[in-house]
């Protein structure tokens, strides 16, 4: 999945990232249609922002609340997200 992440490797609850140079915004209105809810902007980052040369990101926040399913269903939702805009991996299942 060609998703790029933002940050230090080790994380708490919180990741941004872009998928494959779509726009997050798009990224975020599909998710949403598929009651997956993520952010997307600057999160009041913007010199970050500048830094990393991207006018915005995802970003996908977990909780104690937060299950393994919750997570699959980001992953295929973020896959989902590149079908619909023709961006799919080659691999089939990825």
């Amino acid at each position: 999945m060609d998703v790029e992440v933002y940050g230090p490797k080790e994380r708490e609850s919180i990741i941004s990232f872009n998928v494959g140079g779509m726009d997050p915004h798009e990224v975020a209105t599909v998710m949403d249609e598929h009651g997956i809810a993520i952010r997307s902007g600057h999160h009041c980052a913007q010199p970050l922002h500048e830094r990393l040369g991207e006018s915005a990101t995802g970003r996908a926040s977990f909780s104690v609340y937060s299950s393994t399913d919750d997570i699959d269903r980001l992953a295929a939702g973020l896959r989902g997200v590149q079908r619909i805009f023709g961006r799919a991996p080659a691999t089939a299942g990825a």
